[in-house]
């Protein structure tokens, strides 16, 4: 099991991309009201980053207490 330091390190980074996810799409929803549709690519690609660096940081855990 990771150490628990780290396993809240990985929800706090997939609560922070699932918030800039709704904000993409609450944005992405107002550009289509507005006519312009605009898919944010920067912050979907922000998301993902954010979320991988705290499944690296559990893998990394993980593979520690298993040592």
């Amino acid at each position: 099991m990771p150490e628990p330091s780290l396993e809240f390190l990985y929800r706090g980074t997939t609560a922070f991309a699932l918030i800039i996810v709704l904000f993409a799409f609450v944005n992405f929803a107002y550009q289509t009201g507005q006519g312009e549709p605009m898919i944010p690519v920067a912050a979907l690609f922000a998301a993902g980053a954010v979320w991988l660096l705290g499944w690296f940081c559990r893998r990394v855990s993980a593979e520690r207490s298993v040592d």
